[in-house]
Order: structure tokens, then sequence, then C-alpha cells
């Protein structure tokens, strides 16, 4: 028999003996083939905010198996005997399985940081054509976020903490005006950012 072609689950075999003194026998035999597969392993996403959770699933794991989870670049085992694992930041994961002295490594599992996603126009146009005519930014995630628009001359001319908010400039005069924008991602970073905006008429 070749291992390697053989499947999971009971088989029935004949087998042939032949004794020193030239008897043959033959007799059925049913043989329970248990291997160690090697794991999959599935998560929802591939990026995550650090400090929320995410759940890493290995598949085709039996609970004759014996598990351990690590992470690369950290010393020690990270989760143990479980075919899940909890993590609560990005990383690269694996987990090393071992069955009647078997032993096997599931694929990676890399999950990166969210990426901010923080966008500013750098165009209001005020001609209640119904595209452009106020402004806004679009993002998640914006935590404790805070907007300033100045005039060329440094005067303030909007201020906001709500990510939401909408800007009708309608009372402004057309030119170029300066924003910056403080706010604290996912993953709690400090971020800022800063640009400019053109309102035309």
């Amino acid at each position: 028999l070749d291992p390697s072609q053989l499947t999971n689950g009971v088989k029935s075999y004949l087998y042939t003996y032949t004794t020193p003194l030239g008897c043959i026998f033959t007799k059925p035999a049913q043989i329970q083939i248990d291997k160690l597969i090697v794991p999959g392993v599935r998560y929802d996403a591939g990026e995550m905010c650090t400090g929320s959770s995410m759940l890493l699933y290995l598949t085709d794991v039996d609970d004759r198996t014996s598990i351990q989870w690590f992470q690369a670049g950290v010393v020690g085992s990270v989760g143990k005997n479980a075919i899940d694992l909890e993590i609560r930041q990005p990383g690269t994961y694996f987990a090393e399985l071992s069955k009647y002295g078997c032993k096997a490594s599931s694929p990676p599992a890399t999950i990166i940081a969210k990426r901010d996603s923080l966008f500013v126009p750098n165009i209001v146009t005020l001609n209640n054509d119904g595209f452009n005519d106020y402004f806004q930014v679009l993002g998640t995630d914006l935590n404790n976020f805070r907007i300033h628009i100045l005039n060329r001359y440094g005067q303030l001319m909007f201020e906001a903490n709500d990510p939401g908010f909408k800007w009708n400039p309608a009372n402004i005069s057309t030119g170029v005006y300066y924003w910056r924008v403080t706010y604290t991602n996912c993953s709690g970073e400090n971020k800022e950012q800063k640009g400019w905006l053109h309102l035309v008429r």
C-alpha cells in the first residue's frame, strides 16, 4: 500500500500470509485510515484595526489533532488546542498540528492593518447644479475628528468636529482655501492631513 494514496475512513482489504511450511492463509481485514491532513485557514477579511477582534478558523481538522497557534516574530504559542484563534492585532499567523506522531503546519494567514480611508475633495462649484455644491469629507473610523478651513490670511472660515458635516460656502468668496484635518484612526494612531480647496462659481 502507498500511504500517500490513501484517504481517511474505514477500508476493507484482503491480506495473504504464507507460513514457513508453505501454508497460505487469506483473510479479510478492516483498517481505519486516520491521516493528518494539512488544514486551510479561513477568516473574514485580510485587514483589521488594531484592538478590534478577528477570528481565524482551521478547516479539515478533527478532535484527535493537537493544535498550537503561532504569530510570526512572536516567541511562543499564542493559542493551543482550538481550531479557531481570536486575534486583536495585524500580523502573520499559522498553526502547527500533530497527530499520532505526524506533524504539519497550516498555510500562513497574513492580516494587515486597515488603511486610512479619509478622502478630501479639492473643489466646490457654487452653481447649484447638483454636483460639488458643498464641501464634505468621506471616510470611516474617523475618531476625534476635527477640521479647520482658513483663507489665505489665516482667518478661520469654517470648523467642524463631525466627519459627516456638509459645508455650503455660498456666502464665501471664490478662491483657494486651506484645510487641516486631525483624527484618530481605528488603530488608535493620531493622524493629521493638510490640503487646499478651490471655491469656484
